[in-house]
């Protein structure tokens, strides 16, 4: 099992538009059927993140391969110059 989780800063005068575009946008990722699960977090300070849960390291490879590009795409389109980090975690540990 693996999660993909997507961790975005986004500007005071832009989160409003952001809160609006994310759950549709996740929900198109989620749509691929790549992923399990999706979850999306928000903190105080303007970060929001995206996570993902894929059942193998192929299914992230075809979703990274076949979907992320045109869904990056668009997100970048509409909020050109936002940070944006992505990380791909594995269980390493169940206590």
């Amino acid at each position: 099992m693996l999660h993909y989780e997507v961790t975005i800063r986004v500007p005071e005068n832009l989160r409003a538009s952001w809160e609006a575009y994310i759950p549709g946008h996740v929900a198109d990722i989620f749509a691929t059927g790549c992923f399990q699960s999706a979850v999306i977090w928000r903190s105080d300070d303007g970060a929001y993140q995206s996570a993902y849960t894929a059942a193998n390291p192929g299914v992230l490879d075809r979703y990274l391969s076949e979907f992320a590009p045109a869904l990056r795409a668009d997100a970048a389109t509409r909020f050109p110059g936002i940070e944006i980090a992505r990380a791909v975690w594995s269980e390493w540990k169940r206590l």
